[in-house]
Order: C-alpha cells, then structure tokens, then sequence
C-alpha cells in the first residue's frame, strides 16, 4: 500500500519537525520544506535517517518563483494527500518600531508565500478529487496584543484565506483547516524577540510543540474546519466582538507580555 504524501512546510525546527517527524512514525511519506538544505538534512537524519519515508525540498517561501518551481516538482514526483502549511516569521516590535523590510519580509513569509503555495498544491488535489490544507496562523490573528500587531495582522490574512478557500473547495474534494495557537515552546519566540523576554514572561503558558504538532496530525485523520489552542484564548477571542472593552482589556493587558 502506497504512503499518503504529506507536504510539510517549516520543518527544519519548531513545530514543522515535531509535526513531520510525528508524520513519518505514523507511516506517511513526509515531503520537508524548507529555505535551509543543510537544516533540512539535519532534520531529515533525526527524523527519518534511512531516508526511505521522506524527501527534502529547499525553498524560500517568500519567493513567487521559488514557490512554482517547488509545485512542478511535487506535481511531477508525487500525488499529494495533505499540505501542513507551518512555515513563518515575526518580529514582537511597535509598529513604528518596525521597519518597512520587516514588514514586507512577515507578510511575504506568512501570508504572500502561504497563498501562493496554498493555490499551487490547491490546484494539484482538485484534479485528483482530494486533499487536505491545513494552514497553521495563530490566535494573534484573532487576538492581537501589542508588539503583535503586524504578526497578527499577516495570521489574520491567514485566516481569512482559510476560510474563503474552505468554502471554495468543499465542493471539490478538498479540506481545509485553520490551526491557531496561543504562544509555542519553539525557537520562533526567540527570533522574534531577542532579548528574551517575551519568553520569559509566558514561560508558566507556554504550549507544548508536541501537543500542537498532534493535534495537528489528528486532523488528517479527522477532519475540523478550525482549532483554536490554547481554550482560554479561544473564549477571549470569541467574547471580544461582544464585549469589546473586555477584548480590549484582555489584549491589551492580560494577554500582553511582549
């Protein structure tokens, strides 16, 4: 019986590893993405050293080009049963701390390359009759706090994307789930804050990369339009179109520790 393939973006650390190496224990055929190939190699020694359940593909997301090329080859190699979209960045600045590349670079990284990748692959499953997406964006797309503001605007683009294209293809054989987390024990908190402090500060909240990337991996065996982690972010988010002044309360004081 011939593995399901499963496209896994962001895979050479964080969440994309655990999710990819959890993939190949259970037996799919994982494709690792990733701008690095000597960190994808890396990766592909611990998770799959025989290199017989797996196959790396370099690529920066953030470039259009790149992004078709790395389409044609899949097309050519493989027929696609899921796409994991965990690939992304962030800088924890003020907006007007921010410069002008870092934002281009977030919304080219999150959103931009996300997109285009989603509609390439996304084209793949819909003349084969079936497939998967499951993007990966963050509560801070629904939740924003300040020093998120332009990370969580690039996830808030993430889900909406979800959610249109969820509709767009349900007719059509496709899936399409939206994951959205709270803040994650990975090395993206420290590249998007290097004084460390953020870290410090969600220390005692911080979810588990392994409990993530299985809920993650769940989904393929069982289908959900949309996770949200952790719960208590989940209700804020859900109480604060109501509630606005709460929302504000909770985003702007509670929830902020960057």
């Amino acid at each position: 019986m011939a593995k399901r393939v499963v496209i896994v973006t962001g895979a050479t650390s964080g969440i994309g590893f655990v999710v990819a190496k959890l993939l190949v224990q259970r037996h799919y055929f994982v494709v690792m993405v990733g701008r690095s190939s000597e960190r994808l190699l890396q990766s592909q020694a611990k998770i799959d050293p025989k290199r017989e359940s797996s196959e790396i593909m370099s690529c920066d997301l953030s470039q259009q080009k790149a992004i078709k090329r790395l389409v044609q080859i899949v097309s050519d190699k493989y027929i696609v049963t899921a796409l994991i979209n965990l690939a992304g960045s962030g800088h924890f600045k003020t907006v007007l701390e921010t410069s002008d590349d870092e934002i281009a670079q977030t919304f080219a990284a999150n959103t931009l390359g996300l997109i285009y990748l989603t509609k390439g692959i996304a084209a793949l499953m819909v003349a084969q009759g079936f497939g998967q997406i499951i993007n990966v964006a963050s509560m801070a797309g629904k939740l924003t706090t300040p020093k998120a503001t332009i990370y969580g605007s690039s996830k808030a683009a993430v889900i909406a994307f979800s959610n249109g294209l969820r509709l767009e293809l349900r007719s059509k054989g496709v899936k399409v789930s939206t994951v959205n987390t709270g803040p994650v024990a990975t090395p993206f908190l420290t590249k998007a804050d290097p004084s460390g402090n953020y870290e410090h500060s969600v220390a005692p909240y911080l979810l588990s990369s392994k409990v993530v990337a299985k809920k993650i991996a769940s989904l393929l065996e069982r289908y959900q339009r949309e996770v949200n982690l952790p719960w208590y972010m989940e209700a804020a988010a859900k109480f604060y179109p109501f509630v606005p002044h709460l929302g504000d309360y909770l985003a702007g004081v509670v929830f902020n520790k960057k």
